[in-house]
């Protein structure tokens, strides 16, 4: 079955980086710190950082989570770049 144009192909890692560029943008939009987003998503600061620095992928729950926090829609971390 033929893929349809509109879809993106885009690698697992290549997608982790881009939401995770995007949630760094959006914390730094807010000018929030790290420590207390960890707080507030219920992870220890050294876990945000993993996922910051592109060790982890971040969970769907997560993702969630931050949209929650921050007040975005989950389409605004998948958009190639955050304004």
């Amino acid at each position: 079955m033929a893929r349809s144009k509109c879809i993106e192909e885009i690698s697992k890692t290549d997608f982790n980086k881009r939401i995770v560029r995007n949630m760094k943008k959006i914390m730094d939009k807010k000018s929030s710190k790290q420590n207390v987003v960890a707080s507030k998503l219920g992870l220890c600061p050294s876990a945000l950082c993993r996922y910051m620095n592109e060790n982890r992928c971040p969970s769907l729950y997560l993702i969630y989570k931050f949209c929650q926090y921050f007040n975005v829609k989950v389409d605004t971390l998948l958009k190639e770049d955050v304004e």
